[in-house]
């Protein structure tokens, strides 16, 4: 079986649920252009699966975005993790991840992760505060593709290293987006493609969430989202494993 190919046991809950980078995008839905899409390691052992769309109006500014689709060393490099009842459930990088593809390729994110190809790109060197041409993985099959996306705008907790390696909160915050999911020009999402369903859940995302802001910074939400990914989040310069090879 493929790395990244969820095991068959894995139950997959719906990430499409209406509840609750250069410019800051408001929560809502954008039409929008993948200008990169590639993978990092952390040191940690974790991967990343980086993003940057571009909106097709308005700004026209970037957004940058990162998944966690394999988990860390300490959580045994998985694409999935088991839940409090026992079940396996895919990460939930992974599925956005997966959402990405399937609107984008009709494929899924394991059939993309083995057609990854080795490219220089500039990507964000944080150490050197500019963007420098490295070598990285590339989903080839995802760049300049046009996709529908649905935007949350979060605030969330200033994290830095630590003496220990790990990252922590500084205290303070920061306004960020993260894309909650993916469909195509059609206006359907990854499970309506999927399911050969009528295209209605962007519209019940919408009207539930444009416009709002997600606190989920320490004050509201002390547990991290490490303690699922069982890793800091993704440098650059930390190339390891199989697919860096």
């Amino acid at each position: 079986m493929s790395e990244w190919k969820l095991p068959d046991d894995v139950v997959e809950p719906s990430i499409e649920g209406s509840g609750g980078g250069s410019f800051l995008w408001e929560s809502g839905l954008y039409d929008a252009t993948i200008k990169l899409a590639y993978v990092t390691q952390s040191t940690g052992g974790a991967y990343w699966l980086n993003v940057e769309l571009e909106k097709n109006g308005g700004n026209f500014g970037t957004m940058r975005d990162k998944w966690c689709i394999k988990s860390g060393n300490e959580k045994g490099n998985k694409t999935f993790y088991i839940n409090k009842e026992g079940k396996k459930q895919p990460l939930p990088g992974y599925q956005t991840g997966k959402s990405l593809c399937v609107t984008v390729t009709g494929e899924d994110l394991d059939a993309n992760m083995n057609k990854v190809e080795k490219k220089v790109i500039k990507v964000r060197d944080f150490a050197q505060g500019k963007d420098v041409p490295t070598e990285l993985p590339v989903l080839t099959a995802l760049l300049n593709k046009p996709v529908k996306v649905a935007v949350h705008q979060v605030i969330e907790d200033r994290m830095t290293k630590g003496s220990n390696g790990s990252y922590e909160s500084t205290g303070e915050t920061r306004t960020v987006n993260n894309c909650k999911f993916f469909g195509n020009c059609d206006g359907k999402t990854a499970e309506e493609i999927e399911n050969n369903t009528d295209a209605v859940m962007f519209d019940k995302w919408a009207a539930k969430n444009t416009g709002n802001v997600i606190d989920k910074s320490s004050k509201n939400k002390p547990n991290s989202a490490a303690d699922i990914m069982g890793s800091t989040p993704a440098n650059n310069n930390d190339k390891q494993g199989s697919l860096f090879n």
